[in-house]
């Protein structure tokens, strides 16, 4: 009897670490994918990790815009703002969001990037970036 509970609370133990990874694994690959969009200027490779409204904000101006609105602003700023680098300072997480901090580099300018991701349903969709210039 002592074998069948010591083995039931060790399957129990190995699931419960194991699970968190399975779940972490499809934000990484979200975030990635929004990364790589951003290092190549390409809002149309943002669109399929965002939420239906989303908040931009361009050098201190915020606003909230439907999808391909927000498509719109960011491929003007891609094209008015061309990067040269994209990279991710750092990340983290809560139970319900996923957040990076990065830097973008064009050829005249460093901006301060902030993703904000909400998870909605089982996946996450970007809910808020930032473009601050240094």
């Amino acid at each position: 009897m002592k074998q069948i509970y010591l083995s039931l609370f060790l399957l129990v133990g190995l699931f419960s670490f194991w699970q968190p990874q399975l779940e972490a694994q499809p934000s990484l690959s979200v975030l990635e994918k929004i990364t790589e969009a951003i290092t190549k200027g390409e809002s149309a490779g943002l669109m399929p990790y965002c939420q239906d409204q989303l908040e931009v904000t361009l050098s201190g101006q915020r606003q909230v815009y439907a999808m391909r609105q927000a498509q719109y602003v960011l491929t003007d700023f891609f094209n008015s703002h061309p990067p040269l680098a994209f990279s991710v300072k750092h990340k983290g997480d809560t139970a319900t969001t996923l957040y990076a901090l990065g830097e973008y580099r064009t050829g005249r300018e460093v901006y301060d990037v902030y993703l904000f991701l909400r998870l909605v349903g089982d996946s996450y969709r970007l809910d808020e970036i930032r473009f601050e210039r240094q």
